[in-house]
């Protein structure tokens, strides 16, 4: 362990562990793209959601489901695995991750809307239906 030819090989070893090390910490960085994704899933609230005029809100909702699922081809795309040096970078679980938190988000929103119009369109049969009576 004294020696110096032990010494060197040690210095190189952790000098490619460092750079390796660096390497990857700035190829992680690709990570920082998805957080619109994790953010606005954070954020969702479904109770806020139905409480909207979704009438009044269809365009914006609309737009909201297309980022949606241009997220979800987005994630689809995304690297899953690479090597930098000697270490190995996994973003499969990321991946994985997003897309079911993505997926809850879009499930409640169809499901607020697909009750929404479900209310709506039996509204609109009661006020039909009451309309025949008076003619």
């Amino acid at each position: 362990r004294t020696s110096s030819v032990y010494n060197m090989i040690c210095a190189k070893i952790e000098n490619v562990i460092s750079t390796d090390f660096a390497a990857t910490r700035d190829y992680a960085v690709f990570a920082e793209q998805y957080f619109p994704i994790y953010n606005y899933a954070d954020e969702f609230n479904k109770e806020s959601f139905a409480n909207q005029d979704h009438i009044a809100n269809s365009r914006s909702i609309k737009k909201e489901m297309l980022k949606l699922r241009q997220w979800g081809q987005d994630l689809e795309r995304m690297k899953l695995a690479n090597v930098i040096g000697i270490f190995g970078v996994d973003s499969k679980t990321l991946r994985n991750f997003l897309i079911d938190r993505k997926s809850v988000v879009l499930e409640d929103m169809k499901s607020v809307l697909h009750t929404a119009a479900r209310d709506s369109s039996s509204d609109v049969l009661v006020q039909f239906q009451q309309r025949i009576k008076s003619l």
